[in-house]
């Protein structure tokens, strides 16, 4: 590894373990149907209980919801259907008081087009003018480049009042913000301390390799073959047959990263999301280090899939120790053990298992660890507008943001006394208090797991491949603590059929029955006797 390295923030342990709540989705405390801030304090216990180190809290702010939250209308303010800035504190407080850390998503790439700063900006009023994207037809009338979205629609939106079109890079109702103007800045800058100053201890900003544009607006290049295949989104959509070589330039992104951190101040810990999957790990590192992001991660394993061979090639393309976070699922991917696993509870503990042995922060997405598998929404029943226009292609993301079931006994498994906002009769999978008491469950399994990810070896960044074929994957991991040194073996097998175990003993732990060989779709770790 390079002598590169991002420190840990104080209270933050190194390569913090982050579990990622999606309030809508997650408990609701009123019977509305829609989860709530409250929900979310009152089933902090739960969490607590995994042993995780901090929670990162999707978007509760005001929003018209056409993009699940990530649209925003007031930063500063918490939408009513989640409660109020009273029940924000009220978690934070409780968060803490269980040993937790609390981030929160910052979503400053785009806003809604009911944000007043938008609507101001379409009347052409003077000081909002110029605060978003906007630019005058082609002679012929059409959009000033050939960008399109990630939503696979393009790129411009035209306004007949301003009569120019403005641009967005996801849902024409998400107008991009212009990143240079001075004012938007410094908005951002405020929005950042405004909450930084309630207590939270984290940031997570959304879409932070799509912040800057060529100002002189050229058209993308097409990808050619290889490039598409190395796109996070697959050919049904047209962003993938363009190169965004000019509509995103991630590397300027590192000056909004140096400006969010010096906002922030040094002591939050602060994730990114890079939405490339060309040059992804080398993104992420970029926009990491003591004045910028304390970690990034990306789309090389929701789209390049977990795999020995594409993992191997993740750990060998690193070059900053803590720098790259480790994200097989999130709410914007299927879940895992559906899109990369065959959807049994054994694959929920081998693809964790996987995830645990990783040597970075890993981000863990409610619900994973109870090997929930993708709901089978009907095109009825699903409100995303990219799930709707791509779908039956796309597996969707409303399938993983179905709520959590809790308990089998009660109504709408525990989530809500009144109508869910998504479906929940295709919830699959085992409620918690159904996996509460059973030795071999999903959720055991994972906190046996992640208990065992707090030693040294795993904590620390050392880590060396082995061995990687299509088969099977085997890592060296070592670490040091309070003076402790250790190493621990990881071996993976993927494959089909068995693999001859490299260590005649027990695994220290495994995410299935080892009696010998280790059996496809396993895990095993040793800890390495000196």
């Amino acid at each position: 590894m390079s002598e590169r390295y991002t420190p840990k923030r104080d209270g933050w342990p190194s390569n913090p373990l982050i579990y990622e709540i999606y309030p809508r989705s997650f408990y609701d405390s009123t019977g509305s149907g829609e989860g709530d801030l409250k929900g979310i304090t009152e089933k902090l216990p739960y969490v607590a209980s995994l042993g995780v180190d901090a929670i990162w809290v999707a978007p509760f702010y005001c929003s018209p919801m056409e993009d699940g939250g990530y649209d925003i209308s007031d930063h500063l303010a918490v939408d009513p259907r989640f409660g109020t800035l009273e029940d924000f504190d009220e978690m934070v407080e409780t968060a803490h008081d269980l040993g937790l850390k609390v981030m929160i998503d910052q979503v400053l790439n785009h806003v809604s087009s009911e944000h007043p700063w938008f609507q101001k900006s379409v009347e052409g009023e003077d000081q909002y003018a110029d605060w978003f994207v906007w630019r005058d037809p082609k002679p012929d009338g059409t959009a000033p480049n050939n960008w399109v979205t990630i939503f696979g629609r393009p790129a411009w939106t035209w306004s007949p009042y301003r009569r120019q079109y403005y641009l967005h890079q996801y849902a024409e109702s998400q107008p991009s913000l212009n990143l240079e103007h001075d004012e938007v800045k410094e908005q951002q800058n405020e929005i950042v301390r405004f909450w930084a100053a309630r207590g939270i201890d984290g940031f997570r900003f959304d879409a932070l390799g799509s912040f800057i544009t060529d100002p002189e607006l050229k058209d993308n290049p097409p990808a050619t073959e290889e490039q598409r295949a190395s796109m996070q989104v697959g050919l049904e959509n047209v962003f993938a047959w363009q190169l965004h070589e000019w509509d995103m330039l991630p590397q300027r992104g590192q000056d909004v990263a140096r400006r969010l951190r010096k906002a922030a101040g040094p002591e939050m810990y602060m994730l990114g999301e890079m939405n490339s999957l060309i040059r992804g790990v080398e993104l992420c590192e970029l926009h990491s280090g003591e004045e910028k992001m304390d970690a990034c991660y990306g789309v090389e394993f929701s789209a390049g899939g977990i795999s020995s061979k594409n993992i191997a090639k993740v750990l060998k393309e690193r070059q900053m120790d803590n720098a790259y976070a480790f994200c097989f699922g999130c709410h914007d991917t299927p879940r895992i053990v559906t899109a990369q696993g065959d959807g049994s509870i054994g694959d929920a503990k081998f693809l964790g298992l996987v995830a645990a042995a990783m040597p970075g922060p890993w981000i863990l997405w409610q619900g994973d660890e109870l090997g929930l598998p993708q709901a089978d929404l009907t095109r009825n029943e699903i409100i995303d507008l990219y799930d709707r226009f791509f779908y039956p292609v796309h597996p969707g993301r409303d399938g993983t943001r179905v709520p959590m079931p809790w308990d089998d006994d009660k109504t709408h498994h525990g989530f809500t006394e009144g109508t869910p906002w998504l479906s929940m009769v295709r919830r699959a999978g085992i409620p918690v208090q159904q996996q509460e008491d059973d030795p071999v469950s999903a959720l055991s399994f994972f906190r046996r797991l992640i208990e065992f990810r707090k030693r040294p070896a795993l904590r620390g960044s050392g880590c060396t491949v082995v061995k990687a074929t299509d088969q099977v994957l085997i890592l060296r991991r070592s670490g040091e603590k309070d003076g402790v040194k250790e190493s621990m073996l990881c071996v993976f097998n993927f494959g089909p059929g068995e693999f001859e175990t490299p260590i005649d003993r027990v695994p220290d732990i495994a995410s299935g029955p080892v009696t010998g060989n280790l059996p496809a779709r396993t895990g095993a770790i040793w800890i390495e006797e000196d």
